[in-house]
């Protein structure tokens, strides 16, 4: 019988037992057993791949509201583990940042390969209404740029203000006719 003592990656002894040279035949006298040469048992590591799960969410320049980073090794055998982290490349501006795993402690039993994930910071929508707003036949109307309007959602994004905006309507003339439903007006070019 041969024997290799191992159940970590690498290399060991196999070893004959039951073997007596010179004495050990087949059942017709055929051979005689005159040497034994013990082996080499070698346990190469298994591939496991770290893939980080990729992430999104809606510019409000706030890094408490990052979701967690996850990932999901996979390729462990026996409930074996793996020690990594996971960070990502700094910002909180609309754009794609990539998430890094990187390994941490000694795996000899696992050749592990790490896949980046992207976490992507999308566009927060707001939007502007201009408030209604009345005026006479005759008469040039001027718009109140600091407070004519509303946006939503009312809270906005850290650090993002609107103070004034642009309001436009082709009723404002002295001259626009009387229109029934009244005239449109349009905000634009929001300035913080």
């Amino acid at each position: 019988e041969a024997l290799g003592k191992g159940t970590d990656a690498g290399e060991y002894d196999v070893t004959f037992t039951g073997v007596v040279i010179g004495t050990t035949k087949d059942s017709k006298g055929n051979y005689v057993v005159s040497g034994v040469e013990n082996g080499k048992l070698k346990i190469n590591p298994a591939e496991v791949t770290i893939k980080a799960d990729d992430k999104e969410k809606k510019y409000d320049n706030d890094a408490t509201t990052d979701p967690p980073l996850t990932a999901e090794p996979t390729g462990l055998l026996n409930g074996d583990t793996i020690s990594y982290d996971l960070s990502r490349a700094p910002g909180q501006e609309v754009g794609t940042y990539t998430i890094t795993v990187t390994v941490t402690g000694n795996n000899p039993n696992y050749n592990v390969t790490t896949l980046n994930g992207t976490f992507k910071i999308y566009e927060a929508e707001i939007i502007i209404k201009a408030n209604d707003d009345i005026k006479k036949y005759g008469e040039e109307k001027t718009f109140d740029e600091l407070n004519g309007f509303t946006y939503e959602p009312s809270t906005l994004p850290n650090g993002v203000t609107i103070n004034s905006v642009t309001l436009t309507s082709d009723g404002a003339p002295a001259s626009a006719p009387y229109k029934e439903g009244g005239y449109d007006i349009v905000p634009s070019n929001a300035q913080g």
